[in-house]
């Protein structure tokens, strides 16, 4: 059966390209030929395997009140109008007050996951309506619930927050039944900062720092759970140390690393993957070493002009210069990858990447946020990438639509009106910017369709 399905919509995606060059090069047209085979009963898993390979978890197609096969095909539209480089067009939908509650907030975690919103008749959220965000229509799921939502798990099944008495809880979204609480058990007698709680793929994590009684440094804590609230396992780490998490060949790690000492541990074992630690004679000497996806460099701080001293993988793989340079720059939080490994980053210039580290295209957009040039980006699709950049003393923000080799393809403003943004991509391949007010809550939608105008 699969095999049949997949059969047909390749057959679909065949003659739409045929009548896409019949047709003077406008799909729509071409549409009606063929009806019968979007009619046809191909079963849903087939369209979420394609809408899957686009980026979509299979999450947000399980909750989407639109079916499969018509986001498909306005994601169709979508590529193919950026293509032929169409004008995208927006609109602007006011976030309204629902249940006369005035405060709201959100925050787009993930590319292709819409928000959950989070309305409460106070500001410090202690009862508030969750919602999430429909293609841009808010859908209530639950009610009156004293929980501050920190972030979506288990595959979209389930919210970690923060309950009162400071409890951290993980509830199911469907039914809002708890799955698990967690208490801050810091241990006593201690110097101990405040714990960080985290999901990582399907994993509970926290960690804090302290400072053992007698002790001259501070240690850090780090804990592993299961998503009954069981403790699995924990690691205590010499010195203080930074948490970092990266997957390779199917397999989760969590990093603690300080500027002299690197543990990798394997997530699901919970077994010491690696560590590599500097000698106090190398230490005193300038050296230090990070660790970046699993790829350990080792610097000399006392040599600017020769700073990279050497790298090499955990795990014994073979790295390029190039890949290992990449990899050194890369921040996710200022970049994005694509399923074949290029990247593309906006720290400082925008930059697209090949998967071997070799520099596609470097734009003459630059983040500069000293002299108020601010600049964002993402991935649409997995074809293309874009970029949102604005001047401080703008109002509007351009939002600039390229193909994998970094050329231009579309534009338009954006009216970003000097607020704070996020963004998100729905399940109709609309790329929705959410607003935000000057007292930190959502303000307005701005939906942009890449189709352009239809007629």
């Amino acid at each position: 059966m699969a095999d049949s399905a997949d059969r047909v919509f390749h057959t679909l995606e065949l003659a739409q390209q045929i009548v896409y060059e019949l047709e003077l090069k406008d799909l729509f047209r071409a549409l009606p030929i063929t009806k019968r085979l979007w009619e046809s009963r191909v079963p849903d898993y087939v369209w979420a395997e394609h809408l899957e390979r686009l980026g979509y978890p299979s999450h947000v197609m399980r909750e989407t009140s639109q079916p499969l096969r018509t986001s498909y095909l306005c994601i169709s539209q979508a590529v193919d109008a950026i293509t032929r480089g169409v004008s995208p067009v927006s609109t602007i939908d006011k976030i309204g007050l629902k249940r006369q509650k005035p405060f709201i907030n959100a925050s787009c975690e993930k590319d292709m996951v819409p928000p959950l919103v989070c309305q409460s008749s106070s500001s410090d959220f202690t009862t508030c309506d969750i919602y999430t965000l429909d293609c841009g229509e808010l859908r209530l799921l639950h009610a009156d619930k004293a929980m501050a939502p920190k972030c979506i798990a288990f595959n979209g099944a389930s919210v970690m927050g923060w309950e009162p008495e400071h409890y951290i809880v993980v509830r199911k979204l469907e039914d809002w039944s708890l799955m698990s609480r967690f208490e801050n058990n810091i241990l006593l007698n201690v110097d101990a900062g405040s714990t960080e709680w985290e999901v990582y793929e399907d994993f509970i994590i926290s960690h804090y720092s302290f400072r053992p009684e007698g002790a001259d440094q501070r240690h850090t804590m780090v804990e592993f759970w299961d998503d009954q609230g069981s403790k699995r396992g924990e690691v205590v780490f010499p010195t203080g140390g930074s948490i970092n998490y990266y997957s390779h060949m199917g397999s989760h790690y969590v990093t603690i690393s300080s500027r002299w000492l690197i543990q990798s541990w394997n997530l699901k074992s919970l077994e010491l993957d690696y560590e590599y630690a500097i000698s106090e004679d190398d230490q005193n000497d300038g050296l230090y070493i990070v660790i970046r996806e699993g790829i350990i460099f080792q610097w000399n701080i006392s040599n600017p002009e020769s700073r990279k001293l050497d790298y090499w993988a955990a795990d014994g793989r073979h790295v390029t210069r190039k890949l290992a340079s990449m990899i050194l720059k890369f921040d996710p939080d200022w970049g994005r990858i694509f399923s074949d490994g290029s990247r593309v980053t906006w720290r400082s210039w925008l930059t697209l990447y090949d998967n071997e580290g070799e520099v596609v295209k470097r734009s003459d957009l630059k983040n500069n946020l000293r002299v108020g040039d601010a600049l964002r980006g993402g991935i649409l699709f997995d074809r293309f990438f874009f970029s949102i950049f604005h001047f401080e003393e703008s109002s509007c923000a351009s939002l600039v639509v390229y193909s994998k080799t970094g050329e231009e393809l579309t534009s338009m403003l954006l009216e970003r009106q000097d607020r704070w943004y996020t963004w998100f991509v729905d399940i109709l391949g609309r790329l929705v910017i959410v607003y935000g007010d000057t007292d930190g809550g959502l303000d307005e939608l701005e939906i942009v369709d890449f189709r352009g105008i239809l007629v």
